[in-house]
């Protein structure tokens, strides 16, 4: 389980518990740190619903929680990531339809949620 004293933590730039067999929920706190640019929790056991509550000033560029065990929806403050490139979701029990408001994040360069993986580059060449 990861410590609720992790919510203390003020300045806290990259959280990388990444491949670790860790178990537990994801705390809810970890979408609020205003600069935290690198969350990865991927290939754990973490259950339960991803944080959701994205906090409007946030610093968020990589967001990897792909391999765990999270459902339920993907939240609409994800939105407030504006600087965010890359959103791993997949290999997960979130069940959702594609939210639009996705196609709003302009740096957005990866999207995987289930298996599914689209480039949203924002190249207009063909061929």
């Amino acid at each position: 389980d990861i410590a609720l004293s992790l919510c203390n933590a003020s300045s806290l730039n990259v959280l990388n518990l990444a491949h670790n067999n860790l178990t537990g929920m994801i705390p809810q706190c970890l979408g609020t740190f205003p600069s935290l640019s690198i969350f990865d929790m991927q290939r754990n056991n973490f259950y339960g619903s991803m944080p959701r509550t994205f906090s409007k000033k946030n610093s968020f560029q990589t967001i990897k929680l792909n391999a765990n065990q999270l459902e339920g929806p993907i939240p609409q403050s994800l939105a407030h990531c504006t600087k965010l490139e890359t959103l791993d979701l997949g290999d997960n029990n979130i069940e959702d339809t594609f939210p639009n408001w996705l196609e709003n994040l302009q740096e957005l360069q990866w999207l995987i949620a289930n298996i599914m993986l689209r480039e949203l580059s924002r190249n207009d060449e063909c061929g």
